[in-house]
């Protein structure tokens, strides 16, 4: 988990040694499973106004650790661009109790709601019969996370996807689908059926994208995952004018530039430790925020977004 710490203390030289370092060394999973808790742990903190950025950035990410090659430069590029996101969004992440989160959102999930025939339709693959004795239940969670959908409230939404995971309500699949295997999808683990909502309701390449994230060979690590799915609702109605400012534009830039020379420099010496190169481009505090915008940013980087597939069918 190093190259995850480094971000976690700013620590941008040792980030971009350990991705060189992984490449190096052919860890390729250790470094997927890097930048996936990475970019989780970012899920956990983002906001409406970096949305954007972050579907960017996963979009990269599942493009390169799906592609059959790794270019260096792309890695480091995306390294960077991590602890540039972390450094827009980073706050004291502390984890509310389950009790404050469920007084939070309860409300919203009233005793006997049902949903409606069309919503039966919609989501029939992840609700059981209807002699099951959790039909009730299944439905009840489902209309109430559908209403706060249509009332754009994102933040609630966002809590209630937390509450629903970290209570642990059993909520077996009927079918295997989403879960990667049949008993997983019989543990009745909700981070399944909440899934399977998301992409059932928005049929997105966004959220598709992140749900392919997170079950990246899959081996049970749903919990260092977990932000990929509460920060989906910041996925949902992203339009901004900008992903980056122009400083963080000259740093992405900069990466590029000294990819080769930092490839070189890992692979003359045994020892990693950081040199004075690293800390001339790269900031250990926040940038100061500056409009900038799309077009101009795509004429920069000019880097194209691969479309991303997900399989629905079982």
């Amino acid at each position: 988990m190093e190259l995850y710490e480094s971000m976690i203390k700013n620590d941008s030289s040792s980030g971009l040694y350990k991705t060189c370092e992984y490449i190096k060394n052919n860890q390729f999973d250790n470094l997927e499973e890097e930048w996936i808790n990475m970019t989780s742990h970012i899920g956990k903190l983002i906001n409406a106004s970096s949305g954007d950025t972050w579907v960017h950035i996963n979009s990269e990410m599942y493009k390169l650790i799906e592609s059959d090659r790794l270019s260096v430069t792309y890695a480091l590029v995306l390294t960077a661009k991590l602890f540039l996101l972390f450094q827009k969004v980073n706050k004291l992440y502390k984890e509310d109790t389950v009790k404050t989160l469920r007084d939070l959102i309860i409300h919203n999930f009233p005793e006997g709601a049902m949903l409606s025939y069309a919503g039966l339709q919609k989501f029939s693959r992840i609700i059981p019969s209807i002699d099951d004795e959790a039909y009730p239940f299944y439905n009840r969670i489902l209309a109430g996370l559908s209403r706060l959908l249509s009332e754009n409230e994102t933040d609630i939404l966002r809590i209630s996807l937390e509450y629903l995971t970290r209570k642990k309500n059993k909520m077996p699949m009927p079918n295997i689908w989403p879960a990667p295997n049949i008993k997983e999808s019989k543990k009745g683990d909700p981070v399944w059926f909440l899934w399977g909502y998301l992409l059932l309701h928005f049929d997105d390449q966004k959220v598709a994208t992140n749900f392919n994230l997170f079950s990246w060979k899959y081996q049970g690590q749903k919990v260092s995952r977990y932000g990929l799915l509460w920060g989906a609702p910041y996925l949902l109605r992203t339009n901004v004018a900008t992903l980056w400012t122009k400083e963080e534009l000259i740093i992405i830039e900069k990466v590029k530039g000294i990819a080769k020379s930092l490839w070189e420099e890992i692979n003359s010496t045994t020892d990693s430790t950081s040199t004075s190169i690293m800390n001339t481009f790269y900031p250990r505090n926040s940038l100061s925020m500056e409009p900038l915008y799309i077009n101009e940013e795509i004429n920069n980087i000019k880097e194209s977004i691969k479309v991303l597939k997900i399989n629905t069918k079982m």
